[in-house]
């Protein structure tokens, strides 16, 4: 019996909220684009890429201005980016859409849908993303 409570007591004692984790320097206080890439890009990468540019660039350039809206974009093979990878469990290509508003995380994983997508249906791609920012800037 007493040899669990020190095992209980190091357990607990290392569990964190995710919430409380203290933010990388990419992560910001707003809305968040993480588009994560490897070292090349493939013509489905780059229609992800380009179309969420597209986006951002063209009807939410006031939201980048004010800082409430930053696009990243982020090579998972540099060792610099190996920490935000791992916190959202990256391996390959994804677009999350992270929102950070004081104590609440938001998180939109938009991978499958970006990748069949993108490429192929630009506009419906668009237009999901459209969507999913303007709610969270709301």
């Amino acid at each position: 019996m007493f040899f669990f409570l020190p095992l209980l007591t190091i357990l607990f004692g290392n569990c964190q909220n995710g919430n409380n984790q203290p933010k990388t320097n990419i992560e910001k206080e707003g809305v968040n684009i993480l588009y994560f890439h490897g070292e090349h890009h493939c013509k489905v990468c780059e229609a992800i890429e380009t179309n969420t540019q597209i986006v951002v660039d063209s009807l939410f350039s006031d939201a980048v201005k004010e800082e409430k809206l930053f696009f990243h974009i982020i090579d998972f093979s540099k060792p610099e980016n190996e920490k935000i990878a791992d916190k959202y469990q990256v391996a390959w290509d994804a677009l999350l859409i992270v929102t950070q508003k004081g104590e609440s995380l938001t998180t939109h994983n938009l991978t499958d849908f970006a990748i069949t997508q993108a490429p192929n249906n630009p506009e419906k791609f668009q237009n999901r993303l459209i969507e999913i920012i303007s709610e969270e800037l709301r």
